[in-house]
């Protein structure tokens, strides 16, 4: 449809809101969505599986901020659908979408659980086991495709007293660790994407428990990297 589509979700106490905007020629319009939505939450993971061009939204927490939610909903334009299956991914808020453009797959990283989501229309949610070799449990990893190599590329994480800067790539059967030389410093939810003309993936920001100084105090990284899947 060549548009951005946008959700604004709120579930902040008394402050519940679920909502949707598209943005084409540079100009904001909402959505009308019908009657069934998704119910207000935080934190949802939310992506558009291309091929089909449907948008799939899983997970958050509710109102209360106590309670996560494993439920899975579709918007095909028009409107929402909820997708009900008895096996789904836990109901952990560190999910990491991407899609995968060779095998036309939306992908759920867990990498705390060292578990891997594939989701497309046809099948739903199905789940691959622990590979070996993997990535050893982690947070807040930054997870992207790579166009260029048909790979989906995961670094780091930040568990304040165990930071990791390594860097993997899953093919969609196993994972392999790259070099990675000259990696970022330790950070956790920092944004990395690929961009075409680039070939390659830009890092950027994300949150720091250690200064550059060497203190320990959390602070926001302001600084951009680029991998290009290969080093």
């Amino acid at each position: 449809r060549d548009e951005f589509f946008l959700v604004g979700s709120s579930a902040y106490r008394t402050y519940l809101a679920f909502e949707a905007w598209t943005l084409k020629n540079r100009q904001y319009q909402r959505v009308p969505m019908g009657s069934k939505i998704p119910p207000p939450r935080h934190r949802t993971n939310i992506i558009c599986h291309e091929a089909s061009g449907l948008v799939l939204m899983f997970g958050g927490s509710d109102a209360t901020r106590l309670q996560r939610l494993r439920d899975t909903w579709v918007w095909d334009g028009r409107s929402w659908r909820e997708e009900r299956q008895a096996n789904v991914p836990s109901e952990y808020d560190d999910n990491r979408l991407t899609y995968d453009r060779r095998r036309q797959k939306v992908v759920m990283i867990q990498l705390n659980k060292q578990l891997i989501w594939e989701w497309d229309p046809q099948n739903g949610w199905v789940s691959f086991p622990v590979q070996n070799p993997s990535p050893p449990p982690r947070y807040f990893a930054a997870i992207a495709y790579h166009s260029g190599t048909g790979e989906i590329i995961g670094h780091g994480q930040s568990a304040y007293s165990n930071a990791r800067t390594d860097t993997w790539a899953w093919n969609g059967s196993t994972w392999r660790q790259l070099p990675g030389r000259n990696a970022p410093p330790p950070r956790a939810n920092a944004q990395m994407h690929y961009i075409p003309k680039l070939d390659g993936l830009v890092f950027f920001g994300g949150e720091a428990f250690v200064t550059p100084s060497g203190s320990r105090s959390f602070y926001w990284r302001q600084d951009t990297w680029f991998y290009d899947g290969r080093d």
